[in-house]
């Protein structure tokens, strides 16, 4: 339906928006030949044995609706040629002029991708975050949370194998509606995300779901748009892909540290949004949680992973570097929060003082989203 189709073609616009954003040429080139030279093209292959297979019963169908088709290409090409991801259209029934012409447009758009008046900066895309750095404090709120809540031990026992047997058998569910999930953990340095992921995949069949690890990219992924090395993580029908840290780093640790410019991380969040909505509408569910602490507590458990030798692997000089910046960092966060909080993929805040609470309510909201998701 119509509906559906601009949706997709939106889409096309905010990707290919984002790639040339972040660099990248985008050169499209749109062959057509006439519908004569194309019967003559078909009939041909067919009567060849050795290239009858190469005329499919899709190739026969565009043949006979050829006006109709070409009228639909048309209407594509007009969509969704941009000043930054224009079409380049070919129209020619010899085989060499194609070949010189589309040379032509590819040493063009090469020659031009580094020039200051070059289109593809133009048409920028509206950015979420306001360019005024004082409307972004203005608009920030701070962030509330009660860090004295917490479970007895033998409450949390109850309570934690209660939730893992309905997570088991809702999981089972989603895996028979092929639903996706992902969950997605953040939260200040030692604020105990592992712990939580550690408590939550007991209820998960092993072959159904996998944990990834996101530390700083690599060389090579740092030669791809930033989102490339989740958009590989994606999970497939049924599955779910827990990412221990995630995509958002490009707002806190990006920001703060300046690996990222302004303009990068600031145009970041409408990004995300779109990346998380593309997830929910294609039958993925996307669970985010923030697990935070108080600053006495983090210094706490730094302490304690100093002392404990099986535990001084997780504590390093970054993480003491980290701490110095935690208003920085608040800063950030209230920011996240308040423009990637959405109704398709809300955030959960977790308060993880008190380890026990923190596990038990990750694993009941997980339990709770995957409920709604199966009755819609």
């Amino acid at each position: 339906d119509s509906v559906t189709y601009d949706q997709y073609l939106s889409r096309i616009k905010l990707l290919e928006k984002q790639l040339t954003d972040d660099g990248a040429l985008i050169i499209k080139l749109w062959i057509s030949i006439s519908k004569t030279e194309q019967e003559i093209r078909l009939l041909a292959l067919k009567e060849n044995p050795l290239t009858q297979w190469r005329v499919t019963k899709t190739e026969e169908d565009q043949a006979t609706h050829y006006n109709q088709f070409k009228a639909s290409s048309d209407q594509l090409l007009r969509k969704t040629s941009y000043p930054f991801a224009q079409w380049h259209l070919i129209e020619n029934n010899d085989a060499r002029h194609r070949m010189i012409t589309a040379a032509q447009n590819l040493q063009n758009l090469l020659n031009s991708h580094n020039r200051e008046d070059s289109p593809l900066s133009a048409d920028p895309i509206s950015i979420t975050l306001p360019k005024n750095d004082n409307a972004v404090i203005t608009n920030r709120k701070k962030l509330k949370l009660d860090l004295g809540k917490y479970l007895e031990k033998s409450t949390y026992k109850n309570k934690l194998e209660k939730y893992r047997g309905r997570l088991h058998d809702l999981s089972s569910q989603t895996v028979k509606k092929g639903i996706s999930t992902v969950l997605v953990f953040e939260g200040v340095d030692a604020a105990g995300k592992g712990g939580a992921i550690q408590r939550l995949i007991v209820a998960l069949d092993a072959h159904r779901y996998r944990v990834v690890p996101i530390a700083k990219p690599t060389q090579d992924e740092k030669r791809y748009h930033y989102l490339w090395r989740f958009w590989q993580n994606v999970p497939s029908n049924g599955m779910t892909t827990i990412f221990d840290r995630s995509w958002y780093g490009r707002v806190l640790v990006e920001r703060i540290e300046g690996f990222a410019t302004t303009d990068e991380w600031r145009r970041a969040y409408s990004e995300i949004n779109d990346f998380e909505e593309q997830l929910f509408e294609n039958n993925t569910l996307v669970i985010k949680f923030w697990i935070q602490i108080s600053k006495d507590e983090q210094l706490k458990r730094f302490r304690a992973r100093e002392n404990t030798p099986h535990k001084k692997w997780k504590i390093n000089e970054e993480d003491w570097r980290n701490r110095e910046k935690w208003e920085q960092y608040e800063e950030a966060l209230e920011d996240m929060i308040r423009l990637t909080n959405t109704n398709f993929a809300p955030w959960t805040m977790v308060e993880g003082n008190d380890k026990r609470f923190a596990r038990v309510k990750v694993i009941k909201t997980v339990c709770d989203r995957l409920q709604t998701a199966l009755k819609n």
